[in-house]
């Protein structure tokens, strides 16, 4: 199996700008309101599985109508593997999304995912299937594994790398980052975006540069022996670093793409760049794990499919000769 995408599931309602009817009348008749999407960890999972890839998804959702639909989609539509995914008594997460012309406001319901804890099964799935990557999403969302700086998604993360796999995580964009302090050391790769690393290293007016040096020193890796890969993106491009102990390439990849075309929506870009570099590491497992992952490529490869994602273009099938 190329990857199983484990965390939060969730059901996005989002509200676009000026989506409203008028009056005060108990029932209105309105214009589309509000769109219905898969949001969390499925958004990279399907991107991966729309490039070509072999893609399991693990988490919980709830045991009401959202929960199952959402379980029956990811499968039909999407043609994830939901094997791992676990249908538990509560309600199914959900985000409520407002976006503006200048800002995106989310409320967000905690709800399954918030339950979600790897046992036996999740882990006889993983040394079943060997994945060349597990990747994570959302650290901040998953409160079982959240707690005391992350130790329980550490453990997870050190477990399932036993078994020869590439682990990466992803977080949220809110404050504060605590659950951060055991499970980065242990990733692989951590990519986040511009606002998250500059709250998680207090540096407010860094440069991309300055930001990944500090969250490199910040957070050492927890084995010195695997190689990580680092890193910022945002719209413009992507800082990332790659290396061991000391040694490391540190490079600003631009986004060649970026101005020619204006979204409206940015949701889901950044699961998407993620999806792109995953891919790459995907191909180039062997040279990631051996110090000779190409970054640049990797950058673009991320850049390309954010891009693909936002302008609704299709896929190509991966290139595995790396």
């Amino acid at each position: 199996m190329d990857a199983i995408c484990f965390g939060s599931i969730v059901v996005d309602h989002r509200r676009a700008a000026g989506a409203a009817g008028t009056g005060d009348a108990p029932l209105r008749t309105v214009g589309k309101a509000v769109d219905l999407h898969v949001g969390g960890i499925p958004i990279l999972a399907a991107a991966l599985q729309r490039m070509g890839f072999d893609v399991a998804l693990m988490g919980c959702v709830g045991r009401d109508i959202a929960g199952y639909g959402l379980r029956a989609y990811l499968a039909e539509e999407a043609g994830l593997n939901v094997e791992a995914v676990r249908t538990i008594d509560a309600p199914t997460s959900s985000s409520f999304i407002r976006l503006t012309q200048e800002q995106r406001y989310v409320d967000h319901t905690p709800g399954a995912s918030a339950e979600l804890l790897p046992g036996d099964s999740e882990m006889a799935f993983v040394a079943r299937h060997k994945p060349a990557l597990l990747a994570i999403g959302y650290a901040g969302l998953l409160r079982r594994m959240d707690a005391d700086g992350g130790r329980a998604m550490a453990e997870w993360i050190a477990a399932v790398q036993e078994h020869g796999t590439i682990v990466a995580l992803d977080t949220h964009t809110v404050p504060p980052y605590a659950m951060l302090q055991k499970p980065v050391p242990a990733a692989d790769i951590f990519i986040c975006n511009k606002e998250e690393g500059a709250g998680i290293t207090g540096l407010r007016a860094g440069s991309p540069d300055e930001i990944v040096w500090a969250m490199w020193s910040q957070f050492r890796a927890a084995d010195p022996s695997r190689y990580r890969l680092l890193g910022l993106a945002m719209p413009e491009g992507a800082q990332l670093a790659y290396g061991r102990h000391e040694t490391l390439a540190n490079e600003w990849i631009p986004n060649h793409d970026y101005g020619t075309f204006t979204p409206t929506d940015l949701t889901g870009a950044g699961d998407n760049f993620r999806a792109g570099v995953y891919a790459e590491v995907i191909t180039q497992r062997v040279g990631f794990c051996a110090g000779r992952l190409d970054l640049s490529r990797a950058g673009q490869a991320g850049h390309k499919a954010a891009c693909r994602y936002l302008q609704g273009a299709v896929w190509p099938a991966p290139d595995r000769t790396g």
